[in-house]
């Protein structure tokens, strides 16, 4: 029978060989039983700790006259929330930050008598409120002094993660409300759950994308964050979010929000329209530059200015459109304006604008850079602009092998022979500002290439455009002089009747 008892006893121990028994519950006052420890979750401010003490020791030595209760550093103490047993009057309550003590009030009453052999033991408890708000494992140690000894034992206390891992997206991957020109979208998500040396591990982030087709997700596990890029998507509108789970099962969705991201990879369209098509010299021109864009829409649409109708010539007008996805297009058109024989009044030189009927071409500023090339009829020009000012290269003359050019503002005349590249001066400085070539004369048209250029003029310079221009000079002579103009011919055939018919009538009347 003593045996039995003993064995009893020594389970009730565990680990104290002063015969004391610890046993809790949470939230309600403890009984008789052992209780492993304590759990609470950390969303929870206010933790009620009742710690049953059962003294099984024999003896008025084994009377507990004192006993202190260490809380770890993490958890705070919430004052005058402490009691023991069902009489406080025999006990004396002290605490600092961290331990709470109670201690007998007299030496007739001790917090917990020993016990009479063949009893089971007294007991008392002991509560208090305290928070724990940092999740993790945790002791709390319970400390007994008697007569012969100060005996220390831990209890357990688990402070419950329920928080849900933090999860966003990573800065402006991708952008929200961003319009995209790609077939494709990267989405990077940044997930973390250190919440506490104990918190929860983080499990997986799972990726959502839909549009009005339908819906994918992607699942990744990882520890921290992940990169996932959607490819072969179609234009359209998509939303994007993603949610993480730790391993506790707290989960979260993007902080954020669900993000919404547009593709767009289809131009939007450009009109430029002009009319007339052909108008006389200074008669109003109107231009209109229309946009449109079934994706992400218009975002800026702009044309070049109206050119004026003042000179003859082609004249072009482009209208430039761009989408919100960077998209862009462009349209081009053009309009004649035609001479009226009698319009203009200001002179260029050795001719007048009037005299250009077949129209004046307005070369860019690239055009003229890279070297521009025109087959130009009698009475046809081109207009450069150098140095802010308007110059103009046009064809006067034509034989089988000469082109006769007017070059303007300052008024030059020069006359090429197939094959001659000549250079001109005309900003008056000491460069040459315009190179032609003369490339051939075909169908009544000479194919001339005009370039801008800046090259010193010098002696040797000044020497072989000199040559080159009696070159033209003696070439253009001497196709005039082999040239019998038609009105000779007819001249001649009338005269040689007038001399036939007069020899006829003399005879006749010598007779």
């Amino acid at each position: 029978m003593v045996n039995k008892k003993l064995i009893l006893v020594l389970t009730l121990i565990i680990v104290s060989a002063l015969s004391f028994v610890f046993a809790a519950h949470v939230l309600t006052p403890s009984t008789y039983e052992v209780a492993l420890g304590f759990s609470f979750n950390e969303t929870i401010s206010t933790n009620l700790f009742n710690i049953t003490v059962n003294n099984t020791g024999i003896g008025a030595l084994m009377n507990i006259t004192q006993v202190n209760i260490t809380l770890p550093a993490t958890f705070t103490y919430i004052p005058s929330t402490q009691g023991v047993g069902e009489n406080e009057t025999v006990a004396i309550f002290t605490n600092t930050t961290t331990v709470l003590s109670w201690t007998n009030a007299t030496a007739a009453w001790f917090l917990i008598n020993g016990t009479e052999a063949g009893v089971v033991g007294n007991w008392t408890y002991f509560w208090f409120n305290a928070s724990a708000s940092e999740p993790g494992t945790y002791n709390i140690t319970v400390t007994t002094v008697n007569g012969t000894n100060t005996t220390p034992q831990n209890i357990s206390v688990q402070i419950n993660d329920t928080t849900s891992p933090l999860v966003s997206f990573d800065g402006d991957t991708p952008a929200a409300n961003s319009n995209l020109s790609l077939n494709y979208i990267i989405v990077n998500i940044t997930a973390d759950d250190s919440d506490g040396a104990y918190a929860g591990v983080l499990n997986n982030i799972t990726y959502y994308i839909s549009n009005s087709s339908g819906v994918w997700n992607t699942t990744i596990t990882h520890t921290n964050s992940d990169l996932i890029n959607f490819t072969g998507l179609v234009d359209g509108t998509y939303y994007i979010n993603a949610t993480a789970n730790d391993t506790l099962g707290n989960t979260n969705t993007t902080g954020t929000g669900t993000r919404t991201i547009t593709l767009d990879t289809v131009a939007p369209t450009a009109t430029a329209a002009c009319t007339p098509a052909s108008v006389s010299q200074n008669a109003v021109e109107t231009c209109t530059c229309t946009s449109a864009d079934t994706g992400t829409g218009v975002a800026s649409a702009s044309a070049t200015s109206t050119p004026s109708t003042a000179d003859t010539g082609t004249y072009y007008y482009t209208c430039s459109v761009t989408d919100y996805a960077g998209n862009s297009a462009s349209s081009t058109t053009s309009f004649d304006v035609a001479g009226t024989g009698n319009t203009g009044s200001g002179t260029t030189g050795s001719t007048t604008t009037s005299f250009w009927t077949k129209g004046t071409e307005t070369v860019t500023d690239e055009q003229f850079k890279n070297a521009y090339t025109k087959a130009l009829s009698v009475r046809q020009r081109i207009k450069v602009t150098i140095e802010n000012i308007s110059h103009y290269v046009g064809v006067i003359g034509l034989t089988a092998t000469t082109a006769t050019l007017n070059i303007s503002s300052d008024p030059q005349q020069a006359i090429l022979i197939i094959g001659d590249e000549r250079k001109f001066e005309v900003s008056g400085d000491e460069y040459y500002d315009i190179s032609i070539k003369l490339n051939s004369i075909e169908d009544s048209k000479a194919n001339v290439t005009t370039k801008s250029i800046h090259e010193l003029i010098t002696p040797d310079t000044i020497v072989g455009e000199t040559e080159l221009q009696g070159a033209g000079e003696a070439a253009k002579g001497l196709e005039t002089a082999n040239e019998i103009p038609n009105w000779v011919w007819w001249a001649t055939g009338i005269i040689a009747l007038i001399i036939v018919t007069v020899g006829i009538i003399y005879s006749r009347k010598k007779k």
